[in-house]
Formats: structure tokens, sequence, C-alpha cells
């Protein structure tokens, strides 16, 4: 098949933010009242923030031959650790509420399960938890130097 049209390469963008896209796509599921999917965006957000901070920040996290079996507990206990040094008491203070705000939201809408079993998610119970989140990454970018 001819091409037709002009031919030039498309560079697709690289500076995405992954994670204030899934906390827009959480919010728009919200506004639909789809809170299972909102839930689920809100939790990948989540997920990748941890990650991003840990690999950026070298945080050591505890090791699984399976990568799946990592878990936001594993991330956020490494987190909470490489806070607890001495020379981020400038830090922790910072993104202690935002972590504190994230482990309310870890029980009922962040948790493994909200994705993978039928669940009864509360319209306020979701969009807490993508503030949450949004407030988590916002403090990591804004307090933590790369």
């Amino acid at each position: 098949m001819p091409i037709t049209g002009p031919v030039r390469p498309f560079v697709k963008p690289t500076s995405i933010d992954a994670i204030a896209a899934n906390i827009a796509t959480a919010r728009r599921f919200h506004g639909m009242n789809e809170y299972a999917a909102a839930a689920v965006h809100a939790r990948v957000a989540f997920e990748l923030a941890l990650k991003k901070l840990c690999e950026r920040k070298s945080i050591p996290v505890r090791f699984k031959t399976d990568p799946r079996e990592l878990n936001t507990e594993d991330l956020l206990a490494a987190i909470e650790n490489w806070l607890d040094d001495t020379k981020r008491a400038q830090i922790k203070p910072n993104v202690e509420p935002a972590i504190k705000g994230v482990r309310l939201a870890r029980k009922v809408v962040l948790n493994q399960f909200s994705h993978s079993t039928p669940v009864s998610l509360a319209n306020i119970e979701v969009k807490s938890a993508i503030d949450a989140v949004e407030k988590l990454h916002a403090d990591f970018h804004a307090h933590i130097p790369k």
C-alpha cells in the first residue's frame, strides 16, 4: 500500500507526567460517578508517585523476586525510613501530612483490592483519595529536591 500524504517523523512528548495524567483521569471518572474506575487511576497515580520518588532518590525498598509482589506498604515504609534520616529533618514535616493522608485513603480506596474485587466505594471516599494522591505528588515535587 503506497504512503499518501506528508511523511514526517512524529516525536512523542517525553515530558508527560503520568502521575498527573492518572489523577486527571481519576477526577474525570469521579465526575461521571464511575468510582471504581476513579479508584483504579488514583491507585496507579499513588503507586507511580511512590515508585518515582524511590527511584529518583535511590531509596532502598524491600526486595521481591516478583516485582508484582512489591506493594505500596513496602514503598511507603521505605520512604518513611528514608525521611527519618536526620539529613532530611527539614523535608519530613513538609511531606508527612501528605503521607498520612494517603495512608488513610489506602485503607478503603487505595488498597490493592479497590480494583480487583467488587467493593462499594462512596463518592467522598474516592474524592478524598484522589485529593490525597494529588497532594502527595505535589508535596514530593515541591519539597524533595531532585
